[in-house]
């Protein structure tokens, strides 16, 4: 037996459950839509502040900085929500999800967006992150961050009509 015929075998039961009971279902993609809300409503509106932000503005910047720190904490407790919902989802299906294309650019792009987060936090913790060098990076990494949250949402739907 092939290890993807294995995998979706192994989460016949839960596909079965999570098929047969609304309440279950609704609930697990309720947490996944809402762990997304938390997450990218978050960084959206702190990727906003930061590219707004004047670079020339010492006190600009720093105010910067401290909602970047202040954001991080939501943003992960989204990104959980949404990876242990969105495991529950998968697996739900997993004999589509395994083949869909949209489902693996979609993980692509959230791999991405950890990698840019692991970088922009690097960037918010370095002592002269408040310095005009290292602001130019922020700027970078949350105008990247935005269009990933984007093309993550849009994968999404691409995700939802291929299951």
């Amino acid at each position: 037996m092939s290890l993807p015929q294995t995998l979706i075998d192994l989460a016949q039961p839960w596909a079965a459950l999570y098929g047969d009971s609304k309440p279950i279902s609704d609930s697990v993609t309720f947490v996944h839509f809402a762990g997304m809300l938390i997450a990218g409503g978050a960084a959206v509106a702190v990727d906003r502040e930061t590219l707004q932000a004047r670079a020339d503005d010492a006190a600009a910047r720093a105010h910067g900085i401290a909602t970047i720190r202040a954001v991080h904490r939501w943003v992960l407790i989204g990104l959980g929500l949404t990876v242990v919902s969105g495991l529950l989802l998968v697996t739900s299906d997993l004999k589509t999800y395994l083949y869909a294309p949209a489902y693996w650019i979609k993980m692509g792009l959230f791999v991405l967006l950890l990698v840019n987060g692991a970088w922009l936090q690097r960037i918010e913790r370095r002592p002269d992150s408040t310095d005009r060098t290292p602001w130019t990076k922020l700027r970078w990494a949350a105008g990247i961050s935005l269009a990933l949250w984007f093309a993550i949402l849009f994968t999404s739907i691409l995700v939802t009509t291929a299951a």
